[in-house]
């Protein structure tokens, strides 16, 4: 519904080819970006609804959001609209190319106000390469990362793939994730 599968029948042949590389579960997650994404609720659970009349019952499908940090999430947090999973998870991402000014003050108040983040793709965000520091701030502030599994074979570049490690032998890594978004991607899966 974004950036993602094009149409139901994309979205029906890569669930069967994730079916058979023995994947059991998929969480979508489809991006959450005010004036890009307007994506909530609603419009998710339309397109969801969509997908799962016509699949099996041999993998399960659940779906959340990914939601760009801004200033407006700590309002759905309290209009309690932010779709969440696991017991008030909530899957959220930066920009890649330039850091907010108010990510960390966002972050400390969805804490606060009881939810667990899981930091998408932490790897990416090229203005953190030569500040690990930020890293531990944000682990210490009680954010769980999710790395791309494509980061880790060079899809993103060796940069991204050398920070990849680095936070994987930090022990910084909490959850891999597929981040797939088309066909083509699933290939590189069966491989």
């Amino acid at each position: 519904i974004d950036d993602g599968a094009k149409n139901v029948e994309e979205s029906l042949k890569m669930i069967s080819e994730m079916e058979k590389i023995g994947v059991s579960k998929i969480l979508a997650t489809p991006h959450s970006n005010p004036g890009v994404y307007e994506n909530n609720y609603d419009s998710i659970k339309k397109s969801y609804e969509k997908v799962i009349h016509g699949i099996g019952d041999k993998i399960k499908i659940d779906f959340s959001a990914e939601y760009m940090i801004d200033l407006s999430l700590i309002k759905k947090a309290e209009n309690k609209s932010l779709l969440t999973f696991n017991d008030n998870y909530i899957l959220i991402e930066m920009s890649y190319l330039s850091e907010h000014n108010d990510a960390f003050e966002i972050i400390f108040n969805l804490r606060l106000k009881g939810f667990n983040l899981i930091l998408a793709h932490p790897e990416r965000y090229f203005y953190l390469h030569n500040s690990f520091d930020k890293y531990k701030k944000l682990k210490d502030m009680g954010c769980q990362f999710q790395i791309n599994l494509f980061s880790l074979v060079g899809s993103y570049g060796s940069k991204v793939t050398e920070v990849s490690k680095k936070l994987i032998n930090k022990n910084y890594i909490d959850y891999a994730a597929s981040d797939l978004h088309n066909e083509k991607q699933i290939a590189n899966f069966a491989v």
